[in-house]
Parts: structure tokens; sequence; C-alpha cells
């Protein structure tokens, strides 16, 4: 019995609706422009913050630190699949969410202290030069 030969190639008119073919599943329809939506938000915002740190320091070399910063995630990655595995992964995303929250909170907090230190600062400017 002989082996049997490669396939022949699909003619164009069923070779064509088979590159669709997932669209015609409803919830692949939605899921599909909203990871594309993701993603260009996501390059979007690349783009716009390494121009904001180019405008405001003019530097190059942080410009590059920006940069690299961005893929610290991938050097950490293997270690925290290796604490997930150990730890359990509900533990691992209760502990991850509770870390953004905290980060998040301090984020917070500097910011209301940097405002009230430039409101206490622009009351001291008005009072200088009100009282002349």
């Amino acid at each position: 019995m002989a082996a049997p030969g490669p396939a022949a190639p699909l003619p164009q008119s069923v070779a064509s609706p088979l590159i669709l073919a997932a669209f015609r599943v409803r919830s692949f329809r939605f899921q599909w422009p909203a990871d594309l939506l993701t993603s260009l938000a996501f390059e979007m915002e690349t783009v716009i913050l390494a121009w904001y740190v180019l405008v405001q320091t003019g530097s190059v070399l942080l410009l590059t630190a920006f940069g690299s910063l961005m893929f610290l995630g991938t050097l950490a990655a293997p270690m925290f699949g290796v604490l997930g595995d150990r730890v359990g992964g509900r533990v691992m995303l209760t502990s991850m969410r509770g870390v953004y929250v905290i980060l998040a909170a301090l984020l917070l907090c500097l910011r209301h202290d940097l405002l009230r230190r430039e409101r206490r600062a622009d009351l001291r400017r008005g009072a200088s030069t009100s009282g002349v």
C-alpha cells in the first residue's frame, strides 16, 4: 500500500473563508477588536511617555533608562511564575492586587503632599507681595 501524497492545496474560493472563520464566533468578534484597541493604547502610551520624558528632561540617557525600565517585568516574570507555583495562583493574584493598592495609595499621598506644598508656597508668595 502506497503512502498518501501531500494534500492538494485548497482552491482560492475555499481558502479565503477559512481565514475569516474565527469571526463566525460571536464572542471572538467582540474580543478581537477589544484586544486590538488595547494593544494600540499600550503602544500609544509608550510613545507618549517616552516623548514626555525626552521633552521634559532633554536627556537621551534618561529616555533610554525609561525604555529599559519598561522591560524590567520581563526579567522578574520567571520568579513570579515560580512564586505563583509555590503559593498558588489565587494567593499570588490577591497579593499582587494588594501591592497595587498600596502603591496607588502611596502615589495618592505623595501627590496630595506635593499639592499642599505648592499651595503653601503660593500663599507665601501672595502674602509677601500683597503685604508690601
